[in-house]
């Protein structure tokens, strides 16, 4: 049986300081992966309303003038963000003006149209403007203003790959 008497002091000193050490490496560790990973949510989320930003300010020409070719070409340079899945932009009306969707897989096309070939998964009702985290995905809905007027609204779907992924790292 285990006799901690029989131990030097010395070496139970030596195991009292490495065991605080060890403890509190893991409880720094511990703390810098939860700053970062919640660091990492917030530039997902910045990222993806700047991107909302963007796309329906380039957007407002082709809704001012119902300008669905133009609207879609602005789509497509969305391929250069791999985790934005599902994009709508909606005219003053309410209406589906132009979408797009893109797995984010390399040897798959994107896809985009107007509402003559809306997917049938794709609401035709605006969204209410608001920023939605659900099931590992998350949505940006925002206002596209010109001078000072409501012309359209943009609905942005992103993934959370890049969490899940980040927190696979950490677990390693």
């Amino acid at each position: 049986m285990f006799n901690a008497n029989s131990i030097d002091l010395k070496w139970k000193v030596v195991f009292g300081v490495t065991l605080t050490s060890v403890l509190s490496v893991l409880l720094a560790i511990s703390i810098f992966a939860s700053i970062e990973l919640q660091r990492l949510e917030e530039t997902v989320v910045n990222e993806t309303s700047t991107i909302a930003e963007i796309i329906g300010g380039n957007s407002a020409g082709a809704l001012s003038f119902s300008d669905t070719e133009s609207g879609l070409e602005i789509l497509q340079t969305l391929k250069a963000v791999p985790h934005i899945h599902d994009v709508i932009i909606f005219d003053d009306t309410g209406e589906p003006f132009v979408w797009y969707q893109w797995s984010g897989k390399e040897n798959e096309e994107a896809r985009s149209g107007t509402i003559d070939n809306l997917p049938s998964h794709f609401s035709k009702n605006v969204p209410i403007e608001k920023i939605t985290t659900l099931d590992g995905e998350f949505s940006v809905v925002q206002k596209i203003m010109s001078e000072g007027s409501l012309i359209g609204t943009i609905y942005v779907l992103t993934d959370l790959k890049i969490l899940k992924d980040t927190k696979s790292t950490y677990l390693i």
